[in-house]
């Protein structure tokens, strides 16, 4: 085992119990780094007034500047939520969806947090449509398969499409031969208030 010889100086004690004051605060490094988050940050102050306006709050919430007050602010989602207490809203904001949460600062502060979750919201729509057209495919193709006839064929074809696809389908079709070659179709309806849709099918010939 080897040891580091300790020089005249050094009696085994640190420094560390020494007090270091801790360095300055930059105010414009603060703001800086504040204004390149992707969130909006919106700091308020126990009067319940904008203090501290980030950026990206500018960008997604433009009526409000330090100084505005909250609760009366020209965004009515976020009013109610600071009028009610509520620590969390979501809203639509020029042409934007936005949601917000609240978190509690030390001396009766708080700060605001708000996401632009447009795109976020359309990917989950794009996907819960690709779901329902893949289930409406899957359908479509059972039914089809089963039908043991082609009028039972024909019907289907214009049953399904309705309501998923569009209120109203019709098919056109030649009878089969030998009969006579004058077209005929198929159609399929629906009325009636949405949820509670009554689907009606007719043939003419």
């Amino acid at each position: 085992m080897t040891s580091t010889p300790r020089g005249p100086a050094d009696d085994g004690r640190s420094d560390q119990g020494s007090p270091h004051p801790p360095p300055p605060v930059d105010a414009d490094l603060a703001h800086e780094l504040l204004d390149g988050l992707a969130e909006a940050v919106l700091t308020i102050d126990a009067a319940g007034l904008a203090v501290l306006v980030n950026a990206t709050a500018a960008k997604l919430l433009p009526e409000l500047a330090p100084g505005s007050d909250l609760a009366r602010c020209a965004v009515p989602a976020l009013a109610a939520a600071v009028a009610n207490g509520t620590g969390h809203f979501e809203t639509e904001h020029h042409c934007r969806r936005l949601r917000g949460v609240r978190r509690a600062l030390t001396g009766d502060r708080s700060v605001w947090y708000v996401r632009d979750i447009t795109d976020e919201q359309g990917r989950v729509e794009a996907l819960r449509a690709e779901r329902r057209r893949t289930a409406f495919l899957a359908r479509t193709g059972r039914q089809l398969g089963l039908a043991a006839h082609r009028d039972q064929a024909l019907r289907a074809a214009a049953a399904l499409p309705v309501p998923y696809l569009a209120d109203l389908a019709l098919v056109v079709h030649l009878p089969a031969m030998p009969a006579e070659p004058r077209p005929r179709c198929s159609a399929s309806s629906t009325t009636g208030a949405p949820g509670a849709t009554t689907t009606t099918s007719r043939c003419w010939r």
